[in-house]
């Protein structure tokens, strides 16, 4: 998905849902500075998953990436559905915006 100018990722569609994978890069071509992660269950798969269970996974992925990346992580339910969104960034000063 995307494009050169704006940035290439991974899309792809599964039985259980949709996964997708967006690397944006800052100082340099070589490595992204963040990445952004988006993981979208259908509705069978989304009732398989407690709202307890996803915030646990979480917190546990924000304390087992520390101190190299920081992690942002939600998720919301729609029509049976969820969606779960994760951002990791580069924990080294890279002149992005702080969270």
């Amino acid at each position: 998905m995307g494009s050169p100018k704006t940035g290439i990722g991974l899309s792809t569609e599964t039985p259980l849902g949709l996964l997708e994978v967006l690397p944006i890069y800052v100082d340099s071509d070589a490595k992204p500075n963040a990445v952004q992660i988006i993981v979208a269950y259908r509705p069978q798969a989304a009732a398989l998953l407690s709202d307890a269970s996803l915030q646990h996974t979480i917190a546990l992925a924000k304390q087992e990436m520390l101190p190299e990346f920081l992690i942002r992580g939600d998720f919301k339910r729609f029509e049976g559905g969820l969606v779960i969104y994760f951002s990791i960034l580069d924990a080294r000063p890279t002149g992005l915006p702080e969270w």
